[in-house]
C-alpha cells in the first residue's frame, strides 16, 4: 500500500507492507512515516493502493476538522495495467484551512460488512501551521 505521511497501522495479517510517500506543498516527495505538517494554502496527497473489483473501499472513520484542513479531492484511479482484477489508488488531497491541527482516520473495508475488523487502517495527524 502506498500511504503518504502519517502514523499507519496495518491491521491486516498479510505480509504485504505498505510504503510511505509525502507530497507536500511545491510537490517535493518526501518519503516518512511521521505527522503531517502543512502551511495554510499548502497542499498534500495521500495515495493509498486499492482495488475495488474485491469489494475494498478507503473511506473516513474520522473527517479532519473542516476548520483547519479541507479535503480537496477524493479519486481512485486505475493501474496502467488493463488485466482483469487489478487495483490502482487512491488519492486524497487535502489543504491547509487555518493554523491547528486535526487527524484524519481512513478504513480499507467493505461497506457493506458491518461490524467486521477493516483489512487495514491509517491514520494521520495533520498540523497546519
Amino acid at each position: 500500500m502506498l500511504v503518504f505521511a502519517g502514523a499507519c497501522s496495518d491491521s491486516s495479517s498479510s505480509d504485504a507492507k505498505k510504503e510511505t510517500t509525502t507530497t507536500v506543498n511545491n510537490g517535493t516527495v518526501v518519503t516518512a512515516s511521521g505527522p503531517i505538517d502543512l502551511e495554510v494554502g499548502g497542499r498534500a496527497t495521500i495515495e493509498l493502493e486499492a482495488n475495488p473489483t474485491t469489494g475494498f473501499q478507503w473511506t473516513f472513520t474520522s473527517e479532519p476538522d473542516t476548520a483547519v484542513v479541507r479535503v480537496v479531492s477524493d479519486t481512485y484511479v486505475a493501474g496502467s495495467t488493463a488485466a482483469v482484477g487489478s487495483g490502482g489508488q487512491q488519492t486524497i488531497v487535502i489543504e491547509g484551512v487555518s493554523a491547528g491541527s486535526t487527524t484524519i482516520e481512513l478504513a480499507y473495508s467493505r461497506p457493506w460488512e458491518t461490524g467486521v475488523t477493516p483489512a487495514e487502517t491509517a491514520t494521520f495527524a495533520v498540523t497546519v501551521g
